[in-house]
């Protein structure tokens, strides 16, 4: 679905589409969906640890900025520029929260919560 996001976004320019704000309007009732599912699922219904809806949420996040950057764009608007900056910077500081995050509370990170059985404890 994002590469189809990030087609109707940036590789074809609003005004060349055929019905772009349906497009955009279909676009953004999906994703608001999503996240009020997961704020209700959590605050409402009381899940604790949802862990599929963030992890989409952060996905679709994630595949929109590298989009941004990677898909090529054969004719640059001055504003096009700071948007794909921005992205950039975006994308590199949050990887890098990412990462400082995992090697400094590896607590928060439990693992697996199930045995596999077929996986040796013993170090070789």
């Amino acid at each position: 679905m994002l590469l189809n996001v990030s087609g109707v976004f940036f590789s074809i320019p609003l005004r060349e589409m055929t019905c772009p704000w349906c497009r955009i309007l279909v676009v953004l009732v999906v994703a608001l969906t999503d996240v009020g599912v997961y704020v209700y699922d959590m605050y409402v219904v009381g899940h604790t640890n949802p862990v599929s809806y963030p992890a989409h949420i952060s996905g679709a996040i994630t595949g929109l900025l590298v989009g941004i950057t990677a898909l090529k764009n054969l004719r640059w608007e001055p504003h096009e520029v700071y948007i794909w900056a921005f992205s950039c910077l975006t994308f590199a500081v949050l990887m890098l929260v990412a990462i400082v995050w995992n090697l400094t509370v590896p607590s928060h990170f439990v693992g697996l919560a199930v045995d596999i059985p077929c996986v040796s404890t013993q170090v070789m």
